[in-house]
């Protein structure tokens, strides 16, 4: 009985760290964000610019969006 539980658990504990093994992370460096989110803020001023472009009368629309853009940046890229 007792070799049986170490057979056991000797293939639990080898199932385990195979399962374990096949999940691979892959970590993002503070360097890669930072770029994300400067790029992210580089293409909201971008839109911006655009869209003063199109809509020279109605810059609070214009205004209101960039805003949404960048609170978009930093939730997602540079509050990381």
């Amino acid at each position: 009985m007792r070799r049986s539980f170490v057979f056991f658990f000797a293939a639990l504990v080898s199932a385990l760290a195979l399962t374990l093994s096949s999940f691979t992370t892959r970590t993002v460096s503070s360097a890669d964000i930072h770029e994300k989110c400067i790029d992210c803020q580089v293409r909201a001023g971008r839109q911006y610019d655009q869209c003063t472009q199109q809509h020279p009368d109605d810059a609070a629309f214009c205004g209101d969006k960039f805003n949404e853009d960048i609170v978009h940046c930093y939730r997602h890229w540079c509050e990381q």
